[in-house]
């Protein structure tokens, strides 16, 4: 009966044992604490995205996305963090000048014609960011 199984396992598509990745799983792909902690300190914000496309993941669609990123004015450049597994992307920007929606519609502007997009998940900044200090313990009460 154990033989019958992993027959069929192994003779099922790969896609079918798969799920879609869950946001953290996608965040944690590309989650950079320095990356947060600079961006803190500066008054900056962190998106984090997923890529979709049929290319996401290559090596290749890593580069038109790096690209794509940091060609918009604003985003810190060495703060850009790409995952092909789960294809994600994350990175630091100035919220002054541009809101996340306006950066990444200026990102998806330039990604236009690849078959690549970004998808927004999740932004760390202001009051969306936890504290990365913990806060001070308190002695227990007797």
């Amino acid at each position: 009966m154990l033989g019958f199984a992993l027959v069929t396992a192994l003779a099922m598509p790969v896609s079918s044992l798969a799920c879609e990745i869950c946001v953290e799983d996608q965040v944690a792909a590309t989650y950079d604490h320095a990356v947060v902690a600079q961006a803190e300190a500066a008054a900056h914000f962190v998106l984090f995205t997923a890529v979709r496309g049929k290319t996401a993941g290559t090596a290749s669609s890593q580069t038109t996305i790096r690209s794509a990123i940091a060609s918009v004015a604003g985003i810190d450049r060495s703060s850009i963090r790409l995952s092909a597994a789960p294809a994600a992307v994350s990175f630091a920007w100035n919220p002054k000048g541009l809101a996340s929606g306006a950066v990444l519609r200026a990102i998806n502007k330039r990604l236009a014609g690849s078959g690549l997009a970004l998808i927004a998940l999740r932004t760390f900044g202001d009051r969306d960011i936890e504290r990365l200090d913990p806060p001070p313990s308190r002695p227990p009460r007797v």
